[in-house]
């Protein structure tokens, strides 16, 4: 599934937003939820606020699965564009133009980073 920018957006959202709860997700599963089956239920919990967030009907579009994977994918492209940033290298280019996710992400995923050391050195 390749996934739009409207969802990869609404994700990013969805990951950062503490409506309703003590801490964003991404906070949880960044220090509550590091194994696999401790975090299942954390994503169960996303996935229904994503759908709710799209108004998506397609049970089988965002599976845990699925949203565990492009949150990995989200720390990756956050690290090498930090590192891009950081380094000098590229800021001009189009490929290190910053996409909607990771404006609202790189803040949190440097606060969280500070506590669990996920920030690039």
């Amino acid at each position: 599934m390749v996934w739009s920018e409207e969802e990869a957006t609404k994700y990013a959202k969805v990951v950062t937003d503490c409506d309703n709860k003590d801490r964003s997700w991404l906070y949880q599963l960044e220090n509550c939820a590091l194994k696999k089956q401790a975090n299942e239920e954390l994503f169960g919990e996303i996935k229904h606020e994503l759908e709710d967030a799209l108004q998506e009907d397609d049970e089988e579009k965002f599976t845990v699965d699925r949203l565990r994977a492009k949150f990995k994918w989200f720390k990756k492209e956050w690290r090498r564009i930090e590192n891009k940033i950081k380094c000098g290298t590229g800021l001009g280019r189009d490929d290190t133009k910053e996409p909607k996710w990771f404006k609202i992400l790189s803040p949190k995923f440097t606060f969280v980073g500070k506590l669990t050391r996920l920030t690039v050195l």
